[in-house]
């Protein structure tokens, strides 16, 4: 895609939850004439408290929301009716779109704003989250017009700038991204089931390239986010878990020299049905800092291995916690137990990082005995999927079924 024309002002890249609201608000509080601002979720009550003083010293505001996010849309309707009274323009999103997704904001027709995050609490406070803030003018121009379509409901139609939208061209600038990779591929992702990028990932770690994916650890029921995670890993994909923050960035650096930040999850329906929006940049100023952060989350995560099972395919206590996902086996003796009223620890080894069993209270009454007591100094087997809480590593076991006492020490 074209290099970037050379703007006044470089781009500035923030990230959540670091740095908050503040470089948002400063955008708001600059603004003198007028405000375009897409979004998926809001309930952000500081936010829209920075959006009715703007509204208050003239700056029309407009605002295009989802009406129907998954999970329900009632705090959407609370939001759109506060700022309504405050005078801000509230529209409903184009219905031509499974979702309006995008998180974008331009100001003044001078300034622009692209996302990962919605305008939520956890946005700000517990999510890994980035956005970047430009005066581009080609994209700022390209910004304003699609959202004015979208705002009327009308067809738009997207230039071939360095921007990146859904469902024009999401897929096949991603997946040309990927095929592009030399070196190496850094992803920063929620969600990673689009098979066709992830044929594009196994090609790339087969032609050399390394591949590096940080995502949150997959709920346990979500089978084909595992699937892909294995077939990533047995390929020779490096796969990060980070739990906190919780990564919801979407976010891809190739070859260290140009990133994708934008709202689009690696999904069908993201990449397809929605409306996303993201953009691709090359400047230091903001490769230089997301790679800061990539690096620290990455040495913060769990590195995933596809289970390589010693002989009896029994793994120990420390191996196991190399095995975050997997349904494993593991034998060794608890050490020591801890009962804090809702669950009990039965630890294998004193040290954190290794596996603990978790036993929660309302499962006490299916054992023979409290668990802290029952199990504490015997030898046991123990088969479950691990997953890492607050960093560590552990196996929930809802009954005695599920340990098997091999011998008593």
């Amino acid at each position: 895609e074209p290099a970037s024309p050379p703007s006044a002002t470089p781009p500035t890249l923030f990230r959540e939850p670091e740095e908050g609201r503040a470089p948002l608000i400063s955008v708001i509080e600059q603004a003198q004439e007028d405000i375009r601002l897409t979004l998926y979720l809001f309930t952000d009550e500081t936010m829209a408290d920075a959006l009715t003083r703007a509204a208050r010293r003239g700056v029309q505001v407009r605002l295009l929301l989802e009406h129907r996010p998954y999970g329900g849309g009632a705090a959407n309707e609370r939001m759109a009716k506060r700022l309504s009274k405050a005078g801000i323009h509230v529209r409903w999103s184009n219905p031509a779109f499974r979702y309006t997704h995008q998180k974008s904001l331009v100001v003044d027709g001078t300034t622009g704003v692209i996302m990962t995050l919605n305008w939520t609490h956890s946005s700000f406070s517990r999510n890994r989250e980035y956005g970047v803030i430009f005066q581009r003018r080609d994209w700022v121009e390209e910004m304003a017009a699609v959202f004015d379509g979208d705002w009327d409901r009308k067809p738009t139609h997207v230039g071939t700038s360095g921007l990146v939208w859904s469902p024009d061209n999401a897929r096949e600038r991603i997946l040309g991204l990927i095929q592009q990779a030399r070196s190496s591929l850094i992803l920063e992702e929620q969600d990673l089931r689009d098979p066709e990028v992830v044929q594009a990932l196994l090609a790339a770690v087969r032609r050399g390239v390394d591949v590096q994916i940080i995502r949150p650890t997959p709920r346990e029921e979500d089978t084909l986010e595992w699937e892909n995670v294995r077939h990533l890993a047995r390929a020779g994909a490096h796969i990060f878990f980070l739990d906190a923050p919780y990564v919801h960035a979407k976010v891809m650096v190739v070859d260290r020299s140009r990133a994708l930040i934008g709202s689009m999850n690696l999904t069908p329906t993201s990449l397809d049905f929605n409306r996303e929006l993201g953009a691709i940049f090359r400047e230091e100023s903001v490769l230089r800092p997301l790679l800061r952060t990539l690096e620290q989350d990455r040495t913060r995560a769990a590195p995933y291995s596809p289970a390589k099972k010693s002989a009896r395919g029994i793994l120990t206590p420390e191996e196991a916690a190399r095995h975050v996902g997997e349904i494993v086996t593991v034998e060794g003796r608890i050490v020591q137990t801890y009962d804090t009223g809702h669950l009990t620890f039965l630890d294998f080894t004193h040290r954190k990082e290794d596996l603990s069993i978790v036993i929660f209270a309302k499962d006490y009454s299916r054992f023979p005995a409290p668990p802290a007591r029952y199990y504490h100094n015997r030898r046991v087997r123990v088969r479950g999927r691990v997953q890492l809480h607050k960093g560590a590593p552990e196996i929930v076991v809802h009954s005695p079924d599920e340990i098997q006492i091999v011998s008593d020490e």
